[in-house]
């Protein structure tokens, strides 16, 4: 039996030195081509990356020169509509001196002069629609409220000689037109003694 034992023993001692020898061979080659294969996973990672990163980059940039192209026509469209407004409102102001004026010159002579109602009306109109595509409501209420007062003065409804009234109007239309084209919101008042 005991030999038995013995020959078992140096079957199991062979066999096990042979074992270790082949697991420790088994495990350093597997070390080996797992780590090739780890490198080679990063390297097309490491790629596809690249390539991602070059067309977001390329994205990016065309997105950025379209937003830019997009300020740049925004910013001209304020640009030109801020210049057409102001000239617009000198238009609207230009007309509304023209009647002070007639309306004046009225009151001294005691007619009126010469065309004066059908320029003012035909004015008016143009002033009106050009008023009406760029200034905002408000603009619109302190031109109408004017408007509607030196009307009633040229149909006698009011005395010509009520200036008071008439220079508040126009410089409530006047200080509605500097807030607007944002030149100075504070706003202007008459101090004279007249």
């Amino acid at each position: 039996m005991r030999e038995i034992f013995e020959v078992a023993g140096a079957i199991l001692v062979s066999l096990g030195g042979g074992a270790a020898i082949l697991l420790g061979l088994s495990s350093w080659l597997g070390k080996v081509w797992i780590n090739r294969l780890l490198e080679a996973e990063k390297a097309r990672h490491a790629e596809q990356l690249e390539r991602l990163r070059a067309e977001f980059l390329r994205r990016n940039e065309q997105s950025l020169i379209e937003l830019r192209s997009k300020v740049d026509v925004l910013q001209e469209k304020h640009l030109t509509g801020h210049k057409e407004k102001v000239g617009i409102y000198r238009i609207a102001v230009n007309l509304l001196a023209d009647l002070l004026g007639d309306i004046e010159l009225t009151g001294l002579s005691g007619q009126a002069p010469p065309g004066m109602f059908d320029r003012y009306n035909r004015g008016w109109m143009k002033a009106y629609g050009y008023l009406a595509m760029f200034a905002p409501q408000e603009v619109m209420d302190a031109f109408d409220r004017l408007n509607d007062y030196l009307l009633s003065v040229l149909k006698g409804r009011q005395a010509p000689q009520v200036w008071a009234e008439t220079r508040k109007l126009a410089l409530d239309l006047i200080n509605a037109v500097r807030r607007d084209i944002g030149f100075d919101a504070t706003s202007i008042e008459y101090h004279g003694t007249l």
